[in-house]
């Protein structure tokens, strides 16, 4: 079954494709969506034409200068290390998502009964900094930047917010940075990380950004309003979101294409797994 959803970086987009014009950029997003709902590419030209609608001799070129260079032949088939990669990540975030929702269940099963409520044990508060303050020079240990493998373990009980701040940043490269995060907004940060298990994951946050994204009115597409990180952070409004509140002010059907709407319905399907 076609996934029909994926993470796309604008930064890492950007960055890579930076010289190709607009008939190669075109043929890439279309391959790249083939490639990440669908797996590696029949390297037959004919049927990769058909794929990306090339029809004429100067698309056909362009299809084929993205070939040469974002691909590698194997077997009979395209192959993109970024996109193996991607896929991969994904595949083992929805596994252990999985396997974690199994052993909830199993321990709710367990502890049925049971008056007692287990609930995870906060940190002591530590001391206020002035409103003022940027990150960096927070006194709030909540950071913990040892770990450089691409899957790090994160204590449950510590919000790595400047991580998150970071995957924010990528995912919208065109908001206005992050750059003072006073003590007020990071116990709401901290907050939303601790209330559910399941966000207790830098992909969750990754997939929450990309969700945002959909939205055009979240996006300003619609009105001059448009969202920050500490208006996404908000209780109230992260419930909004997560509920599809402002992914349905209007009907989707013809607002919006198809790929979003299925985008939309896999996020609502994980977020209740």
């Amino acid at each position: 079954m076609a996934d029909p959803y994926y993470p796309f970086y604008p930064g890492d987009y950007q960055r890579d494709t930076r010289g190709l014009t607009l008939i190669e950029n075109g043929a890439y997003r279309v391959l790249l969506d083939e490639y990440y709902m669908n797996g590696p590419i029949s390297s037959d030209l004919d049927r990769i034409y058909r794929i990306v609608g090339a029809i004429n001799e100067d698309e056909r070129q362009a299809v084929n200068f993205v070939i040469k260079k974002y691909f590698v032949n194997e077997n009979g088939f395209l192959r993109n290390k970024r996109a193996d990669n991607e896929r991969e990540k994904r595949d083992k975030f929805l596994k252990s998502q999985t396997e974690k929702s199994a052993l909830g269940v199993k321990a709710r099963r367990s502890t049925r009964g049971s008056t007692r409520r287990s609930t995870p044990r906060l940190t002591p508060p530590s001391p206020s900094p002035s409103p003022s303050s940027s990150l960096s020079s927070s006194p709030e240990k909540d950071i913990d930047d040892s770990k450089e493998s691409l899957f790090p373990e994160i204590n449950p009980g510590t919000c790595p917010q400047q991580k998150i701040i970071s995957i924010y940043h990528e995912k919208f490269p065109e908001l206005a940075k992050v750059i003072s995060w006073p003590d007020h907004l990071q116990r709401i940060l901290k907050t939303r990380w601790k209330e559910d298990p399941v966000r207790q994951n830098l992909d969750w946050w990754g997939f929450y950004f990309d969700f945002v994204r959909q939205s055009s009115f979240l996006m300003g597409k619609e009105t001059d309003f448009i969202v920050d990180l500490e208006w996404i952070m908000r209780p109230k409004n992260m419930t909004k979101i997560l509920n599809g509140r402002y992914h349905q002010r209007h009907p989707l059907k013809g607002k919006v294409s198809d790929k979003t709407i299925k985008t939309i319905e896999h996020f609502k399907e994980w977020l209740n797994e």
